[in-house]
């Protein structure tokens, strides 16, 4: 989505619209803030897991190797925060971008207001008219630019959270390898008496991070969406 059909050439967007649109943009990052966390709890459960499956030995020699995944998808995890981050920093800068731009075009759209006299705040004087329509048109093409980078602003803050729909996708794939790791670690624990207390608190918290990542996911996409249709629904005519 882009906001060339929600801009008109005759009023601008408002500056809470703005503010509000990039606040929802950021919100949708938030979503997504207990991620380095939830890398850092499989880590160590990966640690654990292949710790019993070592005392384990034979038996455990599966979980073993399932702990190589499970180290596998911490790192995953820990490289999306990463580029998620960089997204929120740049979605934060773009923010600050657009409020100044907002700022500008509303003291333009003052000063053509004043010149044209829809406020009546200067009286038809002949003398004066040929310099106010000159004056009214340099501002008007200023206005122009203004509203062309608000625009080429919105677009940016679209495709980050494009790019943030993106990672949730692919941290999707990663909830699918992790919930199929703590079943097979849930089934290894039925074979093996010595660890399988160790083994089934692993598979329980595994489980317990992978419904954390689910909601995580879940709230983020919500979130995407609601600051595409807020965007959208908050520039006004």
């Amino acid at each position: 989505m882009t906001t060339s059909t929600l801009l008109t050439p005759d009023r601008a967007v408002l500056g809470p619209s703005i503010a509000q649109a990039t606040h929802l943009a950021l919100l949708a990052f938030e979503e997504l803030a207990g991620l380095e966390n939830l890398a850092t709890n499989l880590s160590f459960l990966s640690y654990n897991a292949g710790f019993a499956g070592f005392r384990a030995g034979e038996d455990g020699r599966t979980v073993s190797v399932l702990t190589q995944f499970t180290r596998r998808a911490s790192e995953e995890l820990l490289h999306a925060h990463d580029e998620i981050q960089d997204l929120r920093s740049k979605t934060y800068r773009k923010n600050a971008e657009l409020l100044l731009l907002q700022g500008k075009e509303s003291s333009l759209i003052s000063c053509i207001d004043l010149l044209s006299g829809t406020k009546r705040a200067i009286d038809s004087d002949r003398d004066d008219e040929q310099g106010r329509a000159v004056y009214t048109q340099v501002c008007k093409e200023a206005l122009g630019r203004f509203r062309g980078e608000i625009e080429r602003g919105f677009q940016a803050v679209f495709g980050y959270l494009d790019a943030l729909m993106s990672l949730t996708q692919d941290l999707g794939d990663v909830l699918m390898r992790m919930e199929n790791i703590a079943t097979r670690v849930a089934i290894e624990a039925t074979g093996i008496r010595d660890q399988e207390t160790d083994f089934v608190q692993v598979a329980e918290r595994m489980r317990g991070d992978c419904e954390a990542l689910r909601s995580m996911l879940l709230r983020t996409k919500r979130a995407i969406r609601r600051a595409k249709n807020g965007s959208s629904s908050r520039i006004k005519e």
